[in-house]
C-alpha cells in the first residue's frame, strides 16, 4: 500500500485565509536548559489543510468532536476539474460523476490549485461549485465529506458561504487546502483526515492522507 500525505506544513509565515492570524510557533524549552524540547504553537482552527465543521457557520450545527471518529475515515474517489474551462462547477458536469460519487464516502475536487500555494494567486478565480450542483452533491446519503485543494469551497466574494451551509445542513465535514491531489494515480482510494481531539470544535488542521493499494 501506498501512503500519500495531502497536507501542507503549518509555519509561521504559511498562506492563511484573509483576516486570519497567522500560526506563531516558538521554542517553549530546550534540552540544553530544561532538559527536554517542546515547541509552543498557538494558531487558529482553520488554519492550513483542515476541517469546517457545521458549527462553523450554523448556529446549531455539530462540532468536530460531536462525530464518531469513524467520520474521518473512508473510501474516497476524486473529481477532476483541472481541465475544466470554467470556473463553476455546474450539475451538468457534476452529474456525470454520479455512479462513482454514490460509492464513496469522500469526494474530493482535484483543481491543481494548490500549485499556486505561496502565491496571491491561491485566492483568486479558483472553480468553486454551483449552489445546485451543492444540492444534488449533498443527496447523497452515504457523503462523510467534501474536500478541495483550494482555499475554500465558497467563492473569496461570498459572505453568505452558500456552498459551507448547503453541505453543513447534511452534516457533511468540508476538506480545505489539500494538495497533491494532481500525483494520485487511481480515481478511488481510502482516505482519512482526523481532527485534533478538542472540545466545542468548529474546525481543526488535520493530517490528510490517501492510502492507494499496491
Amino acid at each position: 500500500m501506498k501512503v500519500v500525505d495531502l497536507s501542507h506544513t503549518i509555519y509561521e509565515k504559511m498562506p492563511i485565509y484573509p483576516g486570519t492570524l497567522p500560526p506563531t510557533i516558538r521554542t517553549g524549552t530546550t534540552v540544553e536548559k530544561d532538559g527536554f524540547y517542546e515547541r509552543e504553537i498557538t494558531m487558529f482552527s482553520h488554519v492550513g489543510t483542515h476541517i469546517d465543521a457545521p458549527a462553523h457557520v450554523l448556529e446549531t450545527g455539530k462540532t468536530l468532536d460531536q462525530f464518531p471518529v469513524a467520520k474521518y475515515a473512508g473510501s474516497c474517489c476524486i473529481v477532476n476539474l483541472a481541465e475544466l474551462n470554467s470556473k463553476i462547477i455546474d450539475l451538468d458536469f457534476l452529474i456525470g460523476f454520479h455512479c462513482i460519487i454514490e460509492k464513496h464516502d469522500f469526494v474530493l475536487f482535484r483543481t491543481n490549485w494548490s500549485l499556486k500555494w505561496g502565491t496571491d494567486a491561491y485566492f483568486e478565480d479558483y472553480p468553486v461549485l454551483h449552489q445546485e450542483a451543492t444540492k444534488w452533491l449533498a443527496g447523497f446519503p452515504n457523503i462523510k465529506g467534501v474536500g478541495i485543494d483550494a482555499i475554500s469551497i465558497d467563492g473569496m466574494d461570498s459572505k453568505y458561504l452558500e456552498n459551507h451551509r448547503i453541505l453543513f445542513e447534511k452534516d457533511i465535514i468540508v476538506v480545505e487546502n489539500l494538495k497533491w491531489l494532481d500525483t494520485l494515480p487511481f480515481k478511488e482510494f481510502s482516505f482519512s483526515c482526523f481532527p485534533l481531539s478538542f472540545t466545542e470544535a468548529d474546525g481543526s488542521p488535520v493530517r490528510a492522507v490517501a492510502y492507494i493499494p499496491n
